[in-house]
């Protein structure tokens, strides 16, 4: 594993283990969505440069949405990612190929790049667009009262192709 994303993960364990303290009256198993993402997410350190399609700036999931339905073998993730001239973790939304390489149309021309997240079902991903009536997932989780938070993923959410019933809900160490 690469320097960068030991530190993005270094990152996102030290913000989750603040949020176990501060959040400690939040009934849910996972206090934050920095310790929701250390359970599921796995890394993503390849990158397709430049991006094959150009989005807005700051408009992450918007952008990668509209990717999602014009190219069917993209899939839709969200997490937690930095770049070389950024000194934290931002919560972001990036799409991957089937190989598992980042196609960002948000950070174009960012070096040193490092992504840790979760690969969504495309089925999921357009029904919780469509109810919460925003593109984000993770940053929607209030409308529904939290059940990513409380309870985590459930089946028919995450891509098994790239999240194993074996690896969810594991925390990486």
């Amino acid at each position: 594993m690469s320097e960068k994303m030991e530190k993005l993960r270094s990152y996102l364990k030290v913000h989750a283990e603040f949020c176990t303290t501060a959040n400690s009256r939040f009934d849910a198993q996972y206090k934050c969505n920095e310790s929701l993402i250390l359970a599921y997410g796995i890394p993503f350190e390849k990158r397709v440069d430049p991006a094959p399609i150009p989005g807005e700036p700051k408009s992450c999931y918007k952008n990668c949405y509209e990717g999602l339905l014009l190219h069917s073998n993209w899939h839709y993730c969200e997490g937690f990612a930095t770049h070389e001239n950024l000194p934290l973790a931002l919560i972001h939304a990036w799409l991957v190929n089937d190989r598992g390489e980042v196609i960002d149309p948000t950070w174009t021309n960012r070096g040193g790049t490092a992504y840790f997240g979760v690969v969504f079902e495309r089925k999921f991903v357009g029904e919780r667009v469509e109810a919460a009536r925003q593109y984000a997932i993770l940053d929607s989780d209030y409308k529904f009262d939290f059940p990513l938070l409380k309870y985590g993923f459930a089946d028919g959410m995450l891509n098994p192709k790239f999240h194993s019933r074996s690896r969810e809900g594991r925390r990486h160490e």
